[in-house]
């Protein structure tokens, strides 16, 4: 027999020996040595020309397992199983003629939790067959300051235009545009300059605000009037009234008359008071809302200031309203005046 062929079959015929006791990956060193002890163990008979096999050593080169048998006529040959150990280290070896291994189970590979942590981390949370890893990304460097770049200056804006009071319109003054001018009640300004023009002239001026209407002088209580003024003043509770000159009453109240002002901190939620003839002035100073008296006859002024970090309510009696609604909100640090309109309403003054 071919003496490379005879070493062949011995050798192939102890690694089919060892197959079943062999576990884990054949490029590891203790497999290794498994292999070779059994080979050691294993001494052929005489063959045509009287030489055994006495030893067996082995090595292994890259992928390849490179054996060496010492005879007993003391001369080596050596046998090189190509592709022993596969390139990934982790596969069995890949002789189909001798070691056809079962087929591995079915794998996934799953993304687990991502997060971000110090330093970069992969672990597996499932199993060997089902595996969820669990990733940790590493926390993003701080970048550079960037370099701020400042935009140029705008252009300068145009000149604005400003208005120079000069008082009462004088006939015979020089006047320079926009000037301003009280003429008859109303104020006017320049559009171009001018002298001995009269601000009505509309080539040189421009109306700024016009006068208002004269008021009307109107009778009061049950006295009567006429279109020069009032005529007479009819007493009434706690007030005189001289009449000698109808044209210029004289009107005199007594002390009792006198109308009273009553300020209130508020301490919790509160209802307005009522007394007649009395100014009402409350200082909210906490979560405090308060309720109106009724409107019907009520001839009292209400401020109400809400000295509170947060806003306060004013809501009006069953019967009335407050503006048109049943409530109305006072923001911080504001206040306001409430009057009835002595039916069922109060309104915001």
């Amino acid at each position: 027999m071919d003496k490379d062929r005879l070493y062949q079959e011995e050798f192939l015929h102890e690694m089919k020996g060892l197959r079943d006791d062999i576990k884990g990956t054949l490029g590891d060193s203790d497999t290794m040595k498994k292999i070779l002890k059994g080979l050691q163990q294993h001494r052929g008979q005489d063959g045509d020309n009287g030489i055994s096999i006495v030893k067996v050593a082995g090595k292994v080169e890259g992928s390849d397992a490179i054996f060496t048998f010492t005879k007993s006529d003391e001369t080596e040959d050596s046998f090189t199983l190509k592709d022993f150990i596969p390139k990934d280290g982790y596969s069995p070896v890949k002789d189909k003629d001798y070691f056809d291994g079962k087929d591995g189970l079915n794998a996934t590979i799953a993304i687990g939790k991502v997060s971000v942590g110090d330093k970069p981390e992969i672990k597996n949370v499932g199993t060997e067959q089902t595996a969820i890893l669990d990733i940790v990304l590493p926390k993003a460097q701080k970048g550079e300051k960037g370099d701020s770049i400042r935009g140029k200056a705008g252009d300068n804006g145009s000149n604005g235009r400003s208005f120079v009071w000069q008082g009462i319109y004088l006939a015979g003054k020089s006047y320079k545009k926009d000037d301003v001018v009280e003429f008859d009640g109303s104020s006017y300004i320049a559009i171009n300059d001018n002298a001995n023009r009269n601000p009505t002239d509309v080539s040189y001026w421009n109306l700024m605000a016009q006068k208002g209407r004269d008021g009307v002088s109107r009778g009061g209580g049950s006295g009567s009037s006429s279109s020069n003024g009032v005529n007479s003043i009819v007493a009434g509770t706690n007030i005189t009234v001289d009449n000698t000159d109808p044209k210029n009453p004289i009107v005199s109240a007594s002390a009792s008359s006198a109308i009273n002002r009553l300020v209130v901190n508020t301490i919790d939620n509160y209802t307005v008071g009522s007394t007649a003839m009395t100014d009402y002035v409350y200082l909210v100073s906490g979560s405090h809302n308060g309720t109106m008296p009724a409107a019907s006859g009520n001839s009292n002024r209400y401020t109400i200031k809400n000295k509170h970090s947060a806003s306060v309510t004013i809501t009006s009696g069953v019967s009335d309203t407050i503006e048109g609604t049943s409530s109305i909100t006072i923001d911080p640090s504001d206040s306001v005046d409430l009057i009835s309109n002595n039916t069922n309403e109060w309104n915001v003054i």
